[in-house]
């Protein structure tokens, strides 16, 4: 099971790097974050990538979404994942 979190910016980015031992968000991630005009809408899109990236690896994925869940049912409709569950 993968643990995804939906970030709401670079500067989120940079917190969890700096105050979350054994995470590290890669700076290609927090620059598209930073250069986005719509940061929630590039988390969708970067969230989407990933789970694509990750489903033959894993049985399943564990979304945090920090307050945001309404961005989750995009993110699961354009994986094509069905169950979901808060």
């Amino acid at each position: 099971l993968a643990t995804l979190i939906m970030l709401r910016s670079g500067e989120m980015a940079r917190r969890i790097n700096a105050n979350v031992p054994g995470v590290c968000v890669p700076q290609r991630i927090i620059q598209e974050l930073d250069e986005a005009e719509e940061p929630g809408e590039k988390s969708v899109e970067i969230a989407v990538r990933l789970i694509n990236d990750i489903k033959p690896m894993c049985r399943g994925v564990h979304i945090i979404s920090v307050g945001r869940e309404s961005r989750i049912p995009p993110v699961l409709q354009a994986t094509g994942i069905m169950r979901w569950s808060r």
